[in-house]
């Protein structure tokens, strides 16, 4: 995926989300991330650990909702990160997370 294809799926999931928050560049690059490690998973599975932005990536980008049952929001947790897992892989998954802690708050005022 090129940059602008990238910034094109981007503008969906803002309109999707309804508003153009900093989180959602982010929540698409983690999905596309972690989808990307799983390979050809059949049943895709995710909990996200934040109920800020994240979960509108996974719906859109995934079609995991509440509802089918295919997404758990843990937003006790309060951690910008997903995992997402094949349930019929044996429970085959990956983690991703933002690590505050790696990001230049000069550089990146609205990230941080």
């Amino acid at each position: 995926m090129n940059n602008e294809e990238f910034l094109q799926l981007v503008e969906k999931v803002y309109a999707f989300h309804t508003r153009r928050a900093p989180g959602i560049p982010i929540a698409v690059e983690m999905v596309l991330r972690a989808r990307a490690k799983l390979g050809n998973a059949e049943k895709l599975c995710a909990v996200a650990e934040t109920s800020t932005c994240l979960p509108d990536a996974i719906q859109f980008l995934l079609g995991c909702t509440i509802g089918n049952g295919d997404l758990r929001m843990m937003p006790e947790i309060g951690r910008y990160a997903l995992t997402l897992y094949d349930r019929k892989n044996g429970g085959k998954g990956v983690r991703i997370f933002v690590d505050q802690n790696r990001i230049d708050a000069e550089k990146m005022p609205e990230t941080h």
